[in-house]
C-alpha cells in the first residue's frame, strides 16, 4: 500500500469509555462520598460563621459573664484554640468514630440527642411520603385519564393551589381550623408510638397533611404529564390494539413506564422534606431534628448545630444515592449504555 494511500485513512476513533452497571452504581457512590465531605466543610464554615463567641456558652455565660481564664478553659475543652483546618480535621475524625461531640448547652453527647430525635423526623418524613404519593400519582393518573374534562380541570387547579401555598401558612390555617375552631385535633405534642399508638397518629395528622400538600402537588403535575405522554404512545396502542383490558393497558403498561421520572422526583422531594420538617416540627413543637438544629442556632452550641445539619446533609445524600440504585433497577439501560450524566 503506497504511502499516499495510507495518508488517507482515519485513525479509529477512540472507543467510547461504557459503564456497567456496577461499575456506574461504584462512580455514583464515589460521587456521594464526594458530597459528604463538600457538605461537612459547608457545615463547618456555616456554624463557625455564628455571630457571638461560643466560648461564652461553653464556659457558661448563664451563671454570670465568665472571667477570661474560663474563657480558655472553654476553648481548651472543646479544641477552640487550634487553628480552623486543624479543628476541622478532628472534627471529621471524631465524626467518623461516630463521636459528634458534647452539647455545650446541655452537656450532653450529641449523638444521644440526635439518636433520641431521630425517630421524630423520620416517621414524620416517611408518613408525608406515603400520603403525597398515594395523593400524587393516584390524582395525577386519573387527570390524564380524563383529560380535557371536569375533573382533570379540578385536579390540575388543586394541584395549582398546592404548589402555591406556603407550607408555614398552610400549618397556621390547619391549626386554626382543626385545632382551635373545631378541636378535633391537637396544635402541638408529641406522644411516642410506643407510648400510645393513637395518639401518636393524631398528634402527626396535621404535621404530616402541612408537608405532604406540596409533595403530593409536585407529583401530581409530574405523573399527569408522564401519564398522558404515555397513554399516547406506541406500545399502548398496540396494547390496545390488542384487545388488553384497560386495566392492564394503564396499570401495566402506561403507569409502568411512569414510574422511572416518578422514582427520581420522589427522591428529590424526599430532600426537601428534610428542610421543610425543620418548619413543621417548630410550628408543631415536634422533638426532632429541626427542633434541635434551631435549639442549638440560638444557643450558639457549635457541636449541636454542625451535627444536626451534618446528619441532614448525609441523609439527602443517601437518599439520592437509593434514587439511583432503584433507577438502574428499573431501567437496566443505565449504566449498561453509558453514564446518562
Amino acid at each position: 500500500m503506497s504511502a499516499a494511500a495510507l495518508d488517507t485513512i482515519a485513525p479509529a476513533a477512540p472507543a467510547r469509555r461504557r459503564w456497567t452497571g456496577a461499575g456506574w452504581l461504584v462512580r455514583r457512590f464515589g460521587i456521594s462520598l464526594l458530597t459528604i465531605a463538600l457538605a461537612s466543610v459547608l457545615v463547618f464554615a456555616s456554624a463557625r460563621a455564628l455571630p457571638g463567641d461560643p466560648a461564652l456558652t461553653m464556659a457558661g455565660a448563664g451563671a454570670g459573664r465568665p472571667t477570661p481564664a474560663m474563657l480558655e478553659q472553654a476553648r481548651e475543652r472543646y479544641g477552640l484554640d487550634a487553628s480552623l483546618p486543624v479543628q476541622y480535621l478532628r472534627y471529621v475524625e471524631r465524626a467518623i468514630q461516630g463521636d459528634l461531640g458534647t452539647s455545650a448547652s446541655s452537656d450532653l453527647p450529641v449523638a444521644r440527642m440526635i439518636g433520641e430525635r431521630l425517630p421524630v423526623t423520620l416517621q414524620l418524613a416517611v408518613m408525608s411520603m406515603l400520603l403525597a404519593v398515594t395523593i400524587g400519582v393516584g390524582a395525577g393518573v386519573l387527570a390524564a385519564l380524563f383529560r380535557g374534562r371536569a375533573a382533570d380541570y379540578a385536579v390540575t387547579a388543586i394541584g395549582l393551589l398546592g404548589i402555591s401555598l406556603p407550607n408555614f401558612w398552610l400549618g397556621l390555617m390547619l391549626v386554626l381550623l382543626f385545632a382551635v375552631n373545631l378541636g378535633w385535633l391537637p396544635a402541638s405534642g408529641f406522644t411516642p408510638f410506643m407510648e400510645d399508638p393513637v395518639a401518636n397518629l393524631r398528634d402527626m395528622i396535621l404535621p404530616v397533611w402541612m408537608l405532604g400538600t406540596m409533595m403530593a402537588a409536585v407529583l401530581l403535575r409530574q405523573m399527569r404529564s408522564s401519564m398522558v405522554d404515555a397513554l399516547q404512545s406506541d406500545y399502548v396502542r398496540t396494547a390496545r390494539s390488542k384487545g388488553l383490558p384497560p386495566y392492564r393497558v394503564v396499570v401495566g403498561h402506561a403507569l409502568r413506564n411512569c414510574m422511572i421520572p416518578l422514582l427520581t422526583l420522589t427522591g428529590l422531594q424526599l430532600g426537601a422534606l428534610i428542610s421543610g420538617a425543620v418548619v413543621a416540627e417548630h410550628l408543631f413543637v415536634l422533638p426532632g431534628l429541626g427542633t434541635l438544629l434551631l435549639d442549638g442556632v440560638h444557643a450558639r452550641d457549635y457541636a449541636v448545630v454542625q451535627a444536626v445539619a451534618l446528619v441532614m446533609a448525609v441523609g439527602y445524600v443517601l437518599i439520592n444515592f437509593a434514587v439511583d440504585v432503584l433507577y438502574s433497577v428499573a431501567d437496566p439501560r443505565v449504566g449498561a449504555a453509558g453514564d446518562p450524566s
